[in-house]
């Protein structure tokens, strides 16, 4: 027996209620982009992609119909997630540019930049995402917008 990969129901309601394509900045698009890509086993989680098509929808702010206001905070959350994604890197290159130059000056220094740079670097990840979560309000968002931003894209239909 198969199953067919189907959009969510959320999917489905975003592309009803939506009025056309928004402009996605350029924090925006590089953070989709540092998403790595997603090995879909269970369709349980959004990719890079999934994340970008959500964020070029654009929906009308002034509505009150409930569908609209769940649409417009997926988005939101989903927007402080993927900036937050941003701080990772920065992070990283952060800890690994400081461990590299650190030692830049060691005759063994081959062996050093080895050893240290890349779990420096990997350290380093966690306090960037971390000080981007708390930039962009991913920290301090409510336990529904963070469910609302984790909601997958596609579902297994049997």
């Amino acid at each position: 027996m198969g199953y067919l990969v189907a959009p969510s129901d959320i999917t489905v309601i975003e592309n009803k209620v939506k009025l056309g394509r928004r402009h996605v900045g350029i924090y925006e698009w590089i953070g989709s982009f540092y998403k790595p890509p997603m090995l879909h086993s269970h369709y349980s989680k959004m990719s890079g992609w999934e994340k970008y098509a959500v964020l070029t929808k654009r929906f009308d702010a002034n509505a009150t119909q409930p569908e609209i206001q769940l649409c417009i905070a997926r988005q939101n959350a989903i927007k402080r997630d993927v900036i937050g994604a941003i701080g990772s890197v920065w992070g990283a290159a952060l800890g690994g540019g400081l461990s590299l130059w650190s030692t830049r000056k060691y005759y063994g220094k081959i062996a050093v930049d080895k050893i240290a740079a890349v779990p420096i670097a990997y350290m380093f990840s966690y306090p960037g995402r971390w000080a981007m979560d708390v930039l962009t309000g991913y920290a301090s968002q409510s336990e529904r917008d963070r469910w609302l931003g984790e909601l997958p894209a596609k579902t297994y239909v049997q």
